[in-house]
């Protein structure tokens, strides 16, 4: 069966399959196969950004694979969690007979920045109110202010909520890493 999901890019659509000893994956436009093995998976990651769950299958002989839950096709925006769990789903069924394969959730590296971008973006805040009653800026750079303190609030929070890379049991995933 094959399951439609988008690769490191959104907008890049790939058909996604098991086929014999190994996870397939094509990308739509290019044609561009890539065979990842099982025996050659090591690590699984799994995470979860405002809303699209992301996972990265790194194997020894191939270059890593990021599938998304969520691509876009021209104008739209599909939601393809289905597809996203059953390949999760059969890649963690996977542990059974390959025990060598790590399952992590969470990342580390949006975790930290996270961390950073709550106080910058708290920062800016002060910034901004401070512009405002003191009424000495124009209104446009307050406002790109206001605008920056909210989207680093929500950036940073939605990487904190996911928490640092940690490796996770396939038979009991994290549920806010997996869709149910």
């Amino acid at each position: 069966m094959d399951y439609e999901l988008a690769a490191a890019s959104p907008s890049v659509s790939v058909r996604c399959s098991f086929e014999g000893d190994g996870v397939v994956v094509i990308e739509e436009r290019s044609k561009r196969r890539t065979h990842v093995p099982f025996s050659e998976i090591r690590t699984v990651r799994v995470r979860q950004t405002l809303g699209a769950y992301v996972m990265r299958i790194e194997a020894t002989s191939t270059r890593p694979v990021t599938l998304r839950s969520r691509r876009v096709v021209g104008t739209r925006v599909e939601d393809r969690v289905a597809d996203y769990a059953a390949v999760l789903e059969r890649l963690h069924a996977l542990h059974r007979s390959h025990p060598e394969i790590r399952f992590l959730g969470g990342s580390s590296g949006l975790y930290w920045l996270g961390w950073a971008l709550v106080p910058t973006s708290l920062a800016m805040g002060g910034l901004a109110a401070w512009m405002i009653f003191a009424g000495d800026a124009p209104l446009r750079l307050w406002v790109s202010l206001v605008v920056v303190t909210a989207l680093g609030l929500v950036a940073g929070s939605a990487g904190i909520r996911q928490g640092r890379a940690r490796p996770y049991d396939p038979d009991a995933p994290p549920r806010d890493l997996v869709p149910s």
